[in-house]
């Protein structure tokens, strides 16, 4: 796999304390949960089996991460760019289908 980046309004997510700070902007800190509730990997240069499935961010359904999903979930995106062992490459996000592309950064 290459690079998987988490974008929100355009701007991309580049470390968990980004993450942190959107959930408090998001919901408020009163309702903020942080790393020890969500599950998030990074899967750059990771070699996956056919048909393996990797959770790259995941967060359990509770009052306060259903609240940050619906405040952030129009205007955030997932999208990553995958190999395979004979160097076709694919981006995909945003729900979209895999597009082919020439490679992965």
């Amino acid at each position: 796999m290459g690079d998987v980046v988490l974008t929100h309004k355009g701007e991309d997510i580049t470390s968990t304390d980004e993450l942190d700070a959107l959930i408090v902007e998001s919901i408020g800190a009163e309702r903020a949960f942080s790393y020890d509730t969500y599950r998030a990997r990074n899967a750059s240069n990771s070699v996956l089996a056919p048909g393996e499935e990797v959770v790259l961010f995941g967060v359990p359904w509770t009052a306060d991460t259903l609240a940050f999903i619906e405040v952030v979930g129009q205007s955030t995106t997932a999208n990553g760019c995958y190999c395979s062992v004979y160097d076709d490459c694919w981006t995909v996000g945003g729900g979209n289908l895999p597009e082919p592309t020439r490679e992965c950064r």
